[in-house]
């Protein structure tokens, strides 16, 4: 899912010089960061890592010229993939009660989806998930044919669905309305039973912008000296109610491995849920 803000703010040339401008200070703070850190090996090999990885980015970037949108219209186009789209502003339909605002944010979403991938988009991402009764008459008379919801969108709809969650059902107008399964999202969202919260893994939180002394890190953060999110990271969740203070260092090998082992078990579990209700 691809919301018009975002796929303008990606269009934009402004944006797009800024982002070549962004990367070259990324990669300039590596160079810094490799030479802080050349004694500790730990440090010495995120440091190395961030700069691989930025270093990627910036050649991907220019290898498509700059033109995110169209890289992904370019997988769509091969079959690899299928782009929805959502509300021109991700406004809440629920709470929009004039018709025509309610309308306007679903047309400008499909006139727009039309111009940056060349054909109608077949399903929306209702904002927040939230339905209320009308909105299917809206989207069909935009050609869409499905959109997704939350559970309890579908566990309390009238009548009551006999698939429950795991089968999509048709609103009057004709539009199919899918649920989130919440076993699925809650393995790859939660911060306390999901995958994220395993240790392992990269902390968000803790980051250089925020550590290093204000001096160093100045011509790498907001001009007006607030600090911000850099990039480079070099510790782990580590574990529940950790201070960010006591955050271990980060190994990107063995959170990859991890990450590994949390895919597979994410398809068995797929797998076995499908069989089930297959039955």
């Amino acid at each position: 899912s691809l919301s018009p803000p975002l796929c303008s703010m990606l269009r934009d040339p402004l944006l797009m010089s800024r982002y070549r401008a962004y990367a070259d200070r990324l990669l300039r703070l590596g160079d810094e960061e490799i030479g802080r850190t050349r004694d500790t090996p730990g440090p010495a090999k995120l440091a190395r890592f961030y700069v691989d990885r930025f270093t990627r980015l910036a050649q991907l970037f220019r290898d498509i010229d700059g033109d995110v949108i169209g890289a992904f219209a370019a997988l769509q186009e091969a079959g690899c993939l299928d782009i929805i789209t959502t509300c021109a502003t991700h406004g809440y339909l629920p709470v929009i009660r004039e018709a025509t605002a309610r309308r306007a944010q679903i047309a400008v979403a499909v006139r727009a989806y039309r111009g940056w991938f060349g054909r109608y988009p077949r399903g929306l991402w209702l904002p927040e998930c939230g339905y209320t009764d009308g909105v299917d008459h809206l989207l069909a008379e935009h050609d869409l044919r499905y959109f997704f919801t939350d559970a309890h969108g579908l566990m309390y709809a009238r009548p009551r669905p006999p698939q429950g969650l795991h089968a999509p059902i048709f609103t009057p107008a004709g539009v199919a309305a899918f649920a989130r399964d919440l076993d699925s999202s809650r393995s790859v969202w939660s911060a306390t039973e999901g995958y994220p919260a395993d240790g392992v893994y990269r902390d968000f939180y803790r980051d250089i912008g925020f550590d290093r002394p204000l001096p160093v890190i100045a011509p790498y953060i907001h001009p007006d000296g607030i600090r911000v999110h850099t990039g480079y990271k070099y510790h782990r969740v580590t574990g529940p109610r950790v201070d960010l203070a006591d955050k271990d260092l980060y190994d990107p090998d063995i959170a990859m491995a991890r990450a590994e082992e949390h895919a597979r078990d994410f398809v068995e579990k797929r797998q076995a849920q499908i069989a089930a209700l297959a039955r």
